[in-house]
């Protein structure tokens, strides 16, 4: 272990290379994000926030259509994979 590193020297410790695949994994995450950009009809939150205080106009109209889950079962087997995962990966590091 390198005790002089610069994160090292600031109190962090890494176990099995954790702060290494979180950061990768984030600034994959907001490059995609960025990329990809808003979903088709997605309001902007500012937007939404001005048309609730708008008073006496037709807010259905003016804040657009409300996004609900698509498939609940993919929604299910996604969080039973992070699950599944996270356990497998605490075993193997204990």
């Amino acid at each position: 272990m390198e005790a002089n590193g610069w994160l090292h020297v600031l109190g962090a410790w890494d176990f099995a290379g954790g702060i290494v695949v979180h950061v990768a994994a984030g600034l994959s995450a907001l490059a995609a994000a960025l990329i990809v950009g808003r979903r088709k009809g997605c309001v902007y939150w500012k937007d939404q926030m001005k048309a609730l205080d708008r008073k006496g106009s037709d807010l259905a109209a003016s804040i657009g259509t409300e996004f609900k889950p698509t498939n609940i079962p993919y929604v299910i087997l996604g969080a039973g994979l992070l699950w599944f995962g996270w356990f497998g990966f605490n075993v193997a590091v204990h």
